[in-house]
Parts: structure tokens; C-alpha cells; sequence
């Protein structure tokens, strides 16, 4: 358990493998565990004490640091592959920013899991590495403590947050959401560090959240869009700031 709450420090907890982005799993306790979500129950005090599965998500496959140049249509200025990628995803609720965040720092980071072909002694041409994360997301921060997530049902497990130590875990939703909250801002303080440049996009009509902002480079690198014209901008004025740009999703 790593009992991350609202006010802990931004500094990474020693347990918290998880928030570690040069950490390569060389243990049990540091290797990612399989979701299993036919093998994960609640017992519901109502009508009688029965049994139900929780609710579960998977989240679509990484797709590593690549370039979409051969199918990159100049005229069209797209790419069938990377279109039919992204077209894949499916918005489903339950919004967890520092899941996102979290991998987005690991492909980006020289020293991590990915060290092999994104360290700074293998980039391409000899160039010097300038990292650039960008954050798209189309709601707030959503947690739910019954459904499982990547950390499994905090609500059974008390992997990320609960109010105390005695079985059966007792996290009430709002010290989940600020333990989530706070992990967002650990990895975004992390990034910061390392020499990351954090944008950070809002889609939609919600906005962003004080914390999401504050988590960007600087007010310059964050944008709210609220419909698709919009979003075309402000990834175009990302794309024409960086440069070369090498996109992971």
C-alpha cells in the first residue's frame, strides 16, 4: 500500500514502483501483474449479499516511439496507419491522468525500459534529444474505487489509498481521488526534472483542471479545444514549436 495522500510530498515514495520511471522490473514485487478481471468480485450488501463482477476497462495497446513515414501522405498530410490507430480508441469514463502520464514519461525517459532505442547516445543523426509529452485528454480526473483499475479495486486491495490499515479497506472516494490527484502531480514534478517539455491539451467542453495546468511547461503549453477544428490548432502549433517531431501514443 502506498498511502499517497493529498498532501504528500512530490517526491516519488520508495514502494511506489509504479511512479518510477527509470524503474526496470527485476522482482515480484516490481513486475507488472496480469489483469484478471473474470477473477475479480465484490460481495454487495444488497438485495442479499451476492456476488458481482466489477466493473473493467482495458486500455488499448502502447504503441512505442515510432515514425509513420511510410504511408505519410504529403498532400493530405496524414497517415493511414497512425489514423487507423487512433481511430481505435474508444472513450469509455473513468479518467486516470497519471496512468496516462506515467507511460507517456517511461517512452519518453533515456534511462528506463525503453533505454535501447530512445537513450540519448542512439538518436538519430546525433542530435540532441529535446523530450516533448503531450497530454491530450477529454475529461477530468475520474476515479472510482469499486471498478478496477490499473492498480486493480482499490475498494478490495488498498493498493493506492485507503483511510486505514485494518481489513476490510475502507478508502472513501474523495481520498481516493486525492491520492490520484496527487499522483499526477508527482509524475508531472518527475518529468519537470528530468528536462521533459509537458503540453498538456483539453478536449472538450470541461476544461482543465488548476492541477492539469500546472502540470504544462509554462501557461504557454497548455490549450483548451472545443471541437475539432480547435484541436487541429493547437496540435499544429505543438508540431510547428518542436520541430521534428516523433509522436507516441
Amino acid at each position: 500500500m502506498q498511502d499517497i495522500t493529498g498532501t504528500s510530498s512530490l517526491e516519488v515514495p520508495s514502494s511506489a514502483y509504479d511512479l518510477q520511471i527509470d524503474l526496470k522490473p527485476t522482482s515480484a514485487a516490481t513486475r507488472w501483474k496480469p489483469a484478471l478481471s473474470q477473477l475479480q468480485y465484490q460481495q454487495y450488501p444488497w438485495p442479499d449479499d451476492t456476488l458481482r463482477a466489477v466493473g473493467y476497462s482495458c486500455p488499448k495497446e502502447v504503441n512505442p516511439l515510432r515514425q509513420y513515414t511510410s504511408d505519410y501522405n504529403a498532400t493530405s498530410k496524414s497517415s493511414p496507419s497512425l489514423d487507423s490507430y487512433v481511430n481505435a480508441f474508444v472513450p469509455t469514463g473513468q479518467t486516470y491522468h497519471d496512468i496516462g502520464l506515467i507511460w507517456g514519461a517511461r517512452l519518453l525517459a533515456p534511462d528506463g525500459i525503453y533505454s535501447a532505442t530512445n537513450a540519448d547516445a542512439v538518436a538519430p543523426g546525433g542530435y540532441q534529444v529535446s523530450r516533448h509529452i503531450v497530454f491530450m485528454t477529454d475529461g477530468q480526473l475520474d476515479t472510482d474505487g469499486k471498478l478496477a483499475d490499473a492498480w486493480g479495486v482499490n475498494a478490495i486491495m488498498n493498493r493506492v489509498q485507503a483511510d486505514n490499515a485494518v481489513a476490510p479497506p475502507s478508502a472513501s472516494e474523495a481520498r481516493i481521488y486525492a491520492s490520484h490527484l496527487r499522483r499526477t502531480q508527482i509524475i508531472c514534478n518527475e518529468m519537470k526534472k528530468r528536462g521533459f517539455i509537458i503540453w498538456i491539451v483539453g478536449f472538450g467542453n470541461q476544461g482543465l483542471s488548476q492541477e492539469l495546468k500546472e502540470c504544462a511547461t509554462d501557461p504557454d503549453h497548455w490549450s483548451i479545444a472545443t471541437d475539432t477544428a480547435a484541436l487541429r490548432q493547437s496540435f499544429a502549433k505543438i508540431a510547428q514549436t518542436i520541430g521534428g517531431l516523433r509522436l507516441s501514443s
